[in-house]
């Protein structure tokens, strides 16, 4: 049932392309990356045609600063370019078609991480958006509601740790996902987007969920190859856990009723994650979260002082 309703919304998507460039073919749009100082980004943009088939060997001129470079999309529709940074931060880059000076311009950023600084991986759908599947597929789901409590964790989160969006979500969904994000004020990070569709075997195999664990295992490894430390991952679905345990970071799942994983935490909300997440160290704890821990500790241990006071 999910895996149809991947590939009916697919199919809506390709029909009715956000972004139109000269000559019928289509900007899915630029791509975000991330990476240590020093080590090569990949400046991505994706081009499609009508009924989303991807638009092979067309030049793609990149722009980063004063920097341009060009490279010509592959059989998956990619055009791809190396650049690096020496220094960490955020660098905006623009992505055009070469051979038309007035086609439409796709944006998109490289983070540039300090080695030092680890990486937390969030998921989006049922994990920050409420949005249910098919409201996703079908509307896009920037309008959809978060959890009580999720924006407010993952800005404590960032004062130490780089936040990556590890969704999913085809790239189609790269403006929606973009809006909803910033619509809940939810921490400047990369968003890094699964790709499928009908053309060829790979993007089929991603139009099953179950298959969704592999994609975001290779995403993370990549992500280590870079010299990038992983932490931390949230997520919501068993191939969420499966891969953060499986990348070596602490897993949190946010799930009611059967847990999932073999060393996953499960939560049933961002209060008992927050809770644990303090308990285990991977986040401070506010001046009156600290309070309130030292009073409950106290409270606790009352009796047992009480009862060593006690004539023997």
């Amino acid at each position: 049932m999910i895996a149809r309703a991947h590939a009916y919304a697919s199919l809506l998507l390709c029909l009715g392309p956000a972004t139109s460039c000269a000559g019928g073919s289509t900007f899915a749009g630029a791509l975000d990356d991330v990476t240590v100082p020093g080590a090569p980004a990949r400046l991505r943009a994706k081009l499609e045609g009508r009924l989303g088939r991807d638009v092979v060997g067309v030049r793609v001129l990149f722009e980063v600063g004063r920097k341009r470079l060009e490279a010509t999309t592959d059989r998956d529709g990619l055009a791809t370019a190396a650049w690096a940074a020496a220094e960490p931060g955020v660098y905006a880059y623009r992505a055009r078609r070469a051979d038309r000076p007035s086609a439409a311009v796709a944006r998109a950023r490289i983070f540039v991480v300090p080695r030092r600084r680890p990486l937390a991986i969030v998921d989006i759908d049922g994990t920050l958006s409420t949005a249910a599947g098919p409201e996703v597929l079908l509307r896009g789901g920037a309008d959809a509601p978060t959890f009580s409590g999720a924006p407010e964790l993952l800005r404590d989160l960032a004062r130490r740790y780089q936040l990556v969006y590890l969704t999913a979500r085809d790239d189609a969904f790269l403006s929606p996902t973009r809006r909803f994000l910033a619509r809940h004020r939810f921490p400047p990070g990369p968003v890094l987007f699964n790709d499928w569709g009908f053309w060829d075997p790979d993007a089929r195999a991603q139009l099953r969920p179950s298959r969704h664990g592999e994609f975001k295992l290779r995403v993370l490894r990549g992500l280590a190859a870079r010299g990038l430390r992983l932490a931390l991952g949230i997520g919501n679905a068993e191939t969420d856990a499966e891969a953060y345990e499986a990348a070596g970071l602490r897993s949190c799942i946010r799930r009611e009723g059967d847990r999932v994983g073999r060393r996953s935490f499960c939560f049933a909300d961002y209060g008992e994650l927050r809770r644990r997440l303090v308990a285990e160290g991977f986040l401070e704890p506010s001046p009156g979260e600290g309070a309130s821990a030292a009073a409950a500790r106290a409270l606790r241990e009352a009796p047992r002082r009480l009862f060593a006071r006690l004539p023997r």
